[in-house]
């Protein structure tokens, strides 16, 4: 019998989601632990690489804040390898206090795939 298999998800990543995404749904928790680890294997940078890329998340929140759905959320991804989403979400953004990102909405490089909450969720067009 094999041995059941270990994944370690950094604190750093781990705290990065629960910033991001913590007041969301478990769905919208996936889904931001999906972008960086969708990044990372477009990319071929850590997740800690790409989540402390300049202007590319929120600083991470405390370990000892991060709650047990933001655990699970990204054992799912990380480990398991399961999104919530079969395209390769790589960019979202909060619409929270009605914010709205120009960048996202009509760059001509993304192509919108959903919205979960109050984060909206974009592909690199030609992704699939």
């Amino acid at each position: 019998m094999q041995p059941p298999h270990v994944c370690n998800i950094s604190d750093l990543v781990l705290g990065v989601v629960y910033h991001e995404s913590g007041a969301e749904p478990y769905e919208g928790q996936v889904a931001v632990a999906q972008t960086i680890y969708e990044s990372s294997r477009a990319t071929g940078l850590s997740p800690e690489e790409i989540v402390t890329a300049k202007n590319a998340y929120a600083d991470p929140k405390p370990i000892d804040q991060v709650s047990d759905s933001i655990r699970q959320a990204c054992h799912q991804v990380f480990c398991e390898h399961k999104g919530i989403s079969e395209q390769p979400i790589r960019y979202f953004y909060s619409t929270a206090g009605g914010f709205y990102s120009q960048w996202h909405e009509t760059s001509p490089n993304l192509e919108y795939v959903t919205t979960i909450g109050a984060h909206k969720f974009y592909k690199l067009k030609g992704d699939v």
